[in-house]
């Protein structure tokens, strides 16, 4: 008998800044030099630039760039670099519009999956709903669908179909509301998926929980 396909994923351990999208860069370079044998690493929402400041600004439009600017290049240029798939969260500019994004690039940089986030919390009213739906990717042999922060809540009544197709689901966020989502409430229904929920503290650490496998 084969085994099933497995997918090795790493969650960073990175200290929050706010506005610091250069050294949070230098940073994530620093963390994948030391990541070993995986397969893909799973940053939380809004790595780069933060999610909020401390005087509790939520307005992130001045750090927006298109799909090909400086910040995704970055970051598929890192995946390139050290051979891992990454998740690469970004403010994102399309037009007049801004999103709350997050792509996934495979070892050589390509595009697996590009999310906007469907629902964004309430402080983002710089955010537009995304208008993407829900993706999904193979890696590994592993099917995978996507959700950020918020989304979690609404990802079985928006999403039903990728969810049935997909091995697990990888959501990125805050921690915090995402612990308080995986304990207190069972957005998934029956559908008894995985997920693998990475997010990030104010101003702790990125962390990864796994549930049901």
């Amino acid at each position: 008998m084969s085994l099933p396909p497995t997918l090795r994923v790493g969650a960073l351990e990175l200290p929050y800044r706010h506005g610091d999208p250069d050294g949070m860069l230098r940073r994530l370079d620093d963390a994948l030099a030391q990541a070993r044998g995986l397969d893909l690493v799973v940053p939380c929402e809004a790595l780069l630039t933060g999610y909020v400041s401390r005087r509790g600004d939520f307005d992130l439009t001045r750090f927006a760039e298109p799909l090909d600017g400086a910040s995704v290049t970055a970051l598929r240029a890192l995946a390139r670099a050290h051979g891992v798939a990454l998740g690469a969260p970004w403010v994102e500019r399309d037009g007049a519009r801004c999103f709350n994004s997050y792509l996934v690039v495979d070892r050589a940089g390509a595009t697996l999956a590009h999310y906007r986030k469907r629902r964004p919390w309430f402080p983002e009213r710089w955010a537009t709903p995304g208008d993407l739906g829900t993706p999904g990717f193979t890696l590994g042999g592993v099917r995978v669908t996507l959700a950020v922060c918020y989304d979690i809540h609404f990802v079985s009544r928006l999403a039903g179909a990728a969810l049935d197709a997909a091995d697990v689901l990888l959501a990125s966020g805050r921690m915090d509301h995402l612990k308080r989502v995986v304990v207190t409430r069972e957005e998934l229904g029956e559908r008894g998926l995985p997920r693998l929920l990475a997010g990030q503290r104010f101003p702790g650490q990125v962390e990864l929980v796994t549930r049901e496998g």
